[in-house]
C-alpha cells in the first residue's frame, strides 16, 4: 500500500520443492525482481526494504548495483510472466505442473513456454515415468532414484502431434479435471 508502483517488480516465486504432478504447493515467497539499470526511485518502499540487507548485497555485487539481481535473466522475464508447464530439475517422479501465476523459478525450476493441457497430461503420464526413467541421468537417493529433468532428455520425449481434436479435448478436460 506504501508503493502501488512495486507490484511490477515484486513476482511470486517458485522452488522446485514446490513442484508436484498437475499442481504447485503454494507458498508466500516472492523475489523482488531488480534486473540491471532498474530505476529504484519508482520504487521508495522497496529500496527502503532493501536497504536493510545492502551490506550484504554489496557482499555478492560485482559490476551492478547493490540492489539489482546478479543474473537477472531479462531475455525469460516474459515468458515467466505467462502461463507455462514447470517441473522441478530433480524429482523422484514426473512433477510437471501449469503455472498460471507469473511465478518466477529459482535455478532449481525449468519451464516449457506453453499452457497445452495435453502436453502437461502426457508429461506426468506412466509412460513419460518409463521413458523418463531410461533416458534420464539419476542420482541415487534413499531407496529411489531422483531424475535429472534437464533439457536433452526432454527435448527427445516422443509427443504424438497427430492426435485428434476430440480425443485432445477429452484430454484436456481429463487434465483440467485433476488440476
Amino acid at each position: 500500500a506504501r508503493n502501488q508502483e512495486a507490484a511490477e517488480i515484486i513476482h511470486p516465486f517458485l522452488q522446485g520443492r514446490s513442484i508436484r504432478p498437475f499442481k504447485v504447493s503454494p507458498t508466500d515467497e516472492y523475489l523482488i525482481y531488480t534486473h540491471h539499470g532498474i530505476n529504484m526511485r519508482k520504487y521508495p518502499a522497496v529500496l527502503e526494504h532493501l536497504k536493510s540487507f545492502k551490506e550484504k548485497l554489496e557482499k555478492r555485487a560485482t559490476t551492478q548495483e547493490w540492489y539489482e539481481l546478479q543474473q537477472p535473466q531479462f531475455a525469460y522475464f516474459d515468458f515467466m510472466t505467462r502461463p507455462k508447464i514447470v517441473f522441478p530439475d530433480i524429482a523422484p517422479e514426473c512433477r510437471f505442473a501449469l503455472d498460471s501465476e507469473g511465478r518466477f523459478g529459482a535455478n532449481t525450476v525449468y519451464f516449457l513456454p506453453t499452457d497445452d493441457l495435453v502436453l502437461l497430461g502426457l508429461l506426468n503420464s506412466q509412460v513419460a515415468y518409463f521413458y523418463f526413467r531410461q533416458i534420464c541421468a539419476a542420482l541415487e537417493g534413499p531407496g529411489e532414484a531422483y531424475l535429472r529433468f534437464f533439457g536433452q532428455y526432454l527435448e527427445g520425449f516422443p509427443v504424438p502431434t497427430d492426435i485428434a481434436a476430440g480425443d485432445r479435448n477429452e484430454m484436456s478436460t481429463l487434465v483440467q479435471n485433476v488440476i
